[in-house]
């Protein structure tokens, strides 16, 4: 993984590269760790550029970067779809890399920005649950799109403002699973029954499309920070399942203190299941400094 890193120029022989503090983490470390209970290997989402230059060139880029690292990029007529949706957009980080290595085995993802002037693409990638999305009203948004380069699979991912406990139900139908389970695990992460509100105003969702016949897989996110500080979270992880996310307690170990109200912690999901309790994951900035700080 760090060979990749290097390779990618997110880090250098004196560690990360002299980047701008990127957007990604709260403490503007370039790549964040994405941890998920069961699942073995390192996982890491990462810029493939300082986020001070020009975003509209990062599309190509980890297209070119998942090429020379997986050899699978997403294919031409995607790609033309994902740069329209972008041309002329007010990007913020254009598009990341996903990296996931377990021993000799590695596998991809682009992580492409979709801007609030593409808000139908959806459409044009699952034309099946675009309807069902629109019952979701006026507050939703898509906000990225996912693509698995071993696979092929497309998720898109979104989010929901001033969401309340009433948007689980019709996001649940449109995986096929149960809103209550997510419900569960969002009061057991929290320690409180909601009744209403849920525990952050906004709420992040991902479909991920499947095989003909098959409902889309469905994820929810909350941002980590809703559950407290770093402290606060990592116990509240751990008593939820975090102890099955190997290498976590680990990284949290090399942490370093951040000022009040930002968390080293991103956000927190849960990915729903058929007839059982969604799987937990979180994702931590990688240790890192931004170069000012002392």
């Amino acid at each position: 993984m760090e060979r990749a890193l290097h390779d990618i120029g997110v880090m250098d022989h004196s560690g990360w590269a002299d980047w701008q503090a990127s957007s990604l983490t709260g403490t503007g470390a370039p790549a964040e760790v994405v941890f998920t209970a069961g699942q073995a290997g390192l996982c890491v989402t990462t810029e493939v550029d300082d986020p001070a230059r020009d975003p509209a060139e990062r599309l190509n880029k980890v297209c070119t970067l998942i090429n020379d690292l997986s050899g699978n990029a997403p294919d031409a007529a995607l790609r033309d779809v994902i740069a329209a949706a972008q041309c002329g957009a007010d990007l913020t980080y254009g598009a990341r890399l996903n990296i996931w290595q377990n021993g000799g085995r590695r596998q991809t993802k682009l992580l492409a920005e979709i801007p609030p002037t593409a808000a139908d693409l959806a459409t044009l990638l699952m034309p099946s649950v675009s309807r069902s999305l629109q019952t979701l009203g006026d507050n939703r948004a898509l906000t990225m799109l996912e693509c698995d380069s071993a696979t092929g699979s497309v998720t898109i991912h979104g989010k929901i403002t001033q969401a309340t406990l009433p948007h689980l139900p019709p996001l649940a139908e449109i995986a096929d699973v149960s809103p209550d389970s997510l419900a569960l695990a969002m009061e057991g992460l929290t320690e409180t029954a909601m009744s209403g509100a849920l525990p952050a105003a906004t709420l992040g969702f991902s479909l991920t499309a499947r095989p003909a016949g098959q409902p889309p897989a469905l994820s929810v996110f909350l941002p980590a920070a809703a559950l407290g500080n770093d402290d606060r979270i990592s116990q509240r992880v751990l008593n939820c399942g975090g102890h099955r996310m190997a290498g976590y307690l680990a990284l949290l170990d090399h942490l370093y203190p951040t000022a009040n109200g930002i968390t080293h912690h991103g956000t927190i999901g849960l990915s729903a299941r058929v007839g059982a309790m969604p799987v937990l994951s979180v994702t931590i900035a990688a240790p890192w400094l931004e170069p000012d700080a002392s």
